[in-house]
């Protein structure tokens, strides 16, 4: 009887769940020399045709100067862009 009284409830589809890209860099200027990430953007490039440098602070400039020389050394034709993300909010608070 217990059978019987049970409904069949339909579970919800599945969703894409995304595995988390491999080729971001998060940069520090005060933990690793500025070739480490050069070096490291590099190897990115070629083993996933394309690198993510992420950074906060100070450590923008580092980001912008990796991806100068980028362009540079490895005569890229393509540069996606920058985005900024800024976490100050309506108070002026942190």
């Amino acid at each position: 009887m217990a059978a019987e009284q049970m409904q069949r409830v339909a579970s919800p589809p599945p969703q894409l769940v995304e595995a988390p890209k491999k080729n971001i860099i998060q940069v520090s200027n005060t933990k690793k020399p500025l070739f480490f990430y050069v070096n490291l953007a590099k190897r990115y490039i070629k083993q996933y045709n394309e690198v993510e440098l992420s950074s906060l602070g100070m450590a923008i400039t580092t980001v912008i100067t990796i991806a100068e020389d980028l362009l540079k050394d490895m005569n890229l034709s393509l540069f996606l862009g920058l985005i900024f993300y800024d976490s100050w909010n309506v108070n002026g608070n942190w």
